[in-house]
């Protein structure tokens, strides 16, 4: 991820959780990598999806906001124009 480098992270990510599949940290580094690739609605499902392993997990609970606010904001934005 920190190459920018998404879709290998994202490979990377799907192997952790293939022999992990509860690894929360996992779940919300790939929700950060939709983030980043703009992909809202990937993202919003690997937040909820880590959340529901782990409802304190601060990761995704940060990125779920985040990614609703780019998805409520952004449409809301394009409402009022």
């Amino acid at each position: 991820m920190k190459l920018m480098d998404f879709v290998n992270a994202l490979s990377q990510f799907d192997k952790c959780l293939e022999l992990e599949p509860n690894n929360v940290k996992a779940i919300a580094k790939k929700g950060n990598c939709y983030l980043m690739m703009k992909e809202y609605h990937k993202a919003l499902s690997a937040f909820e999806s880590g959340l529901k392993l782990d409802k304190t997990n601060v990761e995704c609970s940060e990125g779920l906001q985040k990614t609703q606010m780019k998805i409520y904001g952004a449409g809301g934005e394009s409402k009022e124009e």
